[in-house]
């Protein structure tokens, strides 16, 4: 979840491996591959897009961040961006959870997720955005 953590962790993983090859006589080969680096969302593009468009009692926090990985960080390696969950379930496809045979989209969320794009866009390059030190995009909270 975070550079900083996961350079620390794979540090800590070394020493312990060192220790238990010199207690045991040992050699412990480590090899990490690169991995998908965490989500790191641009605090300017992290706003409030999301609660203009769905009203802030529709946007939910996300408290506790997913372990899983997400090949969209490595664009925000490269330019800004930020990601958010765009809720795709209805009460006529059901709630079926991801990456399972009977996940199905409601539709209709794909013209929510598009206007909450748009409304970024408009809100990043609104000149009185400067002036007012607003911060455009889109808001969990």
């Amino acid at each position: 979840m975070d550079h900083e953590v996961r350079s620390k962790t794979i540090e800590h993983i070394r020493q312990l491996a060192d220790g238990i090859g010199q207690a045991s006589r040992t050699t412990i080969e480590l090899s990490f591959g690169i991995g998908t680096p965490s989500v790191v969302n641009d605090s300017q593009l992290t706003g409030r897009s999301a609660a203009s468009v769905l009203g802030a009692d529709n946007v939910k926090k996300i408290l506790r961040p997913s372990m899983g990985s997400e090949d969209f960080s490595f664009y925000l390696e490269n330019v800004p961006g930020s990601m958010f969950r765009l809720g795709c379930s209805s009460e006529e496809v059901g709630d079926s959870l991801l990456h399972t045979p009977t996940f199905d989209v409601d539709e209709n969320a794909l013209a929510v997720g598009a206007k909450i794009l748009s409304q970024t866009v408009v809100s990043w390059f609104d000149p009185h955005r400067q002036s007012s030190g607003d911060t455009p995009g889109m808001t969990t909270s």
